[in-house]
């Protein structure tokens, strides 16, 4: 996560049951290639925890007024990700379960497909070992001592000074106390807060609208499809009602089953 710009918290009776951190990515791309504004006028929803005991609908709740507030700062874009792998450790005991952004999907956020697909380097405890961080030895750049002491909580010796003899020390080590997951991207969500940048942006706004109409048109063919194939087939049947409701029955669930298997 980038430089948080504006922190939310969410009370209940005096006590805090919920934070939302808005912040700026690593990368500009992330909100130009998403919103038609200058980055200042966009933000990252990097952080959003609430306790178990509230309940579900708190999420929307907490969303709306978080984002009234962005709009009194001159902020009109907000994009998110989820991440649905799940993290173990390397006894196969779960440590992160993982999620596919159903609060963000609750408060009609728009899905806008998955973030560049990559590797990930896991420690044996289940905590990812970051390609920043690795940059960082690697480049000797500020903190890289103690980025270094993550790899020698699990048994590394001391990174050495010298910058050649670092990289083979980073780059053994890793090797030897990570393991690699392929990990197929994040899940990518925006929220457009006011009307005129939601229209500004159609080629990305109106993409899952278009999608569920191409799924509808399908939906409504396939039925279209199956009544003309029941109706055909009660033509053609000779007498006895009770024989051919069942046989019609069992032939349209068939059907049915088999359209829901292709879609």
């Amino acid at each position: 996560m980038g430089a948080a710009r504006v922190r939310v918290g969410l009370y209940r009776r005096g006590l805090l049951v919920g934070v939302a951190v808005f912040s700026h990515p690593c990368s500009d791309r992330v909100l130009t290639r998403t919103f038609p504004v200058p980055t200042r006028n966009a933000v990252e929803l990097g952080r959003f925890v609430l306790l178990d005991e509230i309940p579900a609908i708190a999420e929307s709740h907490f969303l709306g007024r978080a984002f009234r507030l962005l709009r009194k700062r001159e902020i009109f874009g907000v994009v998110t990700f989820s991440d649905p792998v799940p993290r173990r450790t390397i006894d196969g005991e779960l440590v992160l379960p993982g999620h596919c952004g159903i609060a963000f999907q609750a408060h009609n956020a728009v899905y806008l497909g998955r973030a560049t697909a990559r590797t990930l380097r896991l420690f044996p405890d289940g905590r990812v070992f970051h390609e920043r961080t690795i940059q960082k030895i690697r480049g000797g750049e500020c903190g890289w001592r103690a980025a270094a002491e993550r790899l020698e909580e699990f048994g590394a010796c001391g990174a050495p000074d010298d910058a050649e003899a670092r990289r083979r020390w980073l780059s053994e080590n890793t090797r030897l106390l990570t393991r690699p997951i392929c990990h197929r991207g994040n899940h990518r969500f925006a929220w457009a807060l006011t009307p005129e940048v939601r229209k500004s942006c159609p080629r990305v706004f109106h993409i899952q609208s278009t999608q569920m109409h191409q799924q509808s048109e399908q939906y409504v063919s396939q039925r279209r499809f199956l009544m003309r194939f029941w109706f055909l087939l009660a033509a053609m049947m000779g007498p006895g009602f009770f024989r051919r409701f069942i046989f019609l029955f069992a032939l349209g669930m068939a059907l049915m089953l088999y359209c829901l298997l292709r879609a």
